[in-house]
This record gives C-alpha cells, structure tokens and sequence, in this order.
C-alpha cells in the first residue's frame, strides 16, 4: 500500500507556491463558513498548529479519487477550518447507516 502522497516533496512544493502567492495577495480564507470569522490567514505562522495558520486544502476530498495534485482542486484556508472540515467529513463518513431491514 502506498503512502500519503501529500507527504512528498512534489506536494510541499506545490504548498509552498501557494503559500508565497497567498502571502503576496493577502487571500482571506477561501471556506465560506470559515469558523475563525474575518480573522486574516497568518502566513506568518506556516509550519505552526495555530488555528489562524495557512492551510492548503482540498475542495474535493482526495479519497474521492481525485488526483491530490490537481492544482484547480486547492484553496487556501486556515488551519482550524481546514481540520474541521475534515472531521466532519470523516464523521459524516462514519455515521450509523440505517440497516437494510428489520430484524
């Protein structure tokens, strides 16, 4: 089995383009229920867990099949709205599934 391709060296390049753009633009966070609110991403903060920190998220989810370097897939966001986001997708994932009939 393969690993996390985001765990590579072409992603942390495709990351840190991003990130210089974004940094340059000044790009708010691009989640439009952001739960941070106005607050501007910090680009000054990369490589931290603070929830203002930048992010470079999926707007499709990778195990969708979609192709996790695919550059028109990605949207800066903070750190904080990127992880909740994935948490609620991994839970609506996991959630019980009505059974098929019943017993």
């Amino acid at each position: 089995m393969a690993g996390d391709p985001r765990n590579t060296r072409r992603w942390r390049n495709i990351r840190d383009r991003w990130f210089q753009w974004g940094e340059a633009n000044q790009t708010p966070c691009a989640r439009t229920n952001c739960t941070l609110g106005p607050t501007p991403i910090r680009y000054d903060l990369r490589g931290t867990r603070h929830p203002a920190a930048p992010h470079l998220g999926h707007i499709i989810e990778v195990d969708r099949g979609i192709d996790p370097y695919d550059e028109t897939n990605l949207q800066l966001e903070h750190q904080r709205c990127n992880t909740s986001a994935g948490a609620r997708y991994g839970n609506n994932k996991r959630r019980k599934r009505p059974q098929s009939r019943r017993w």
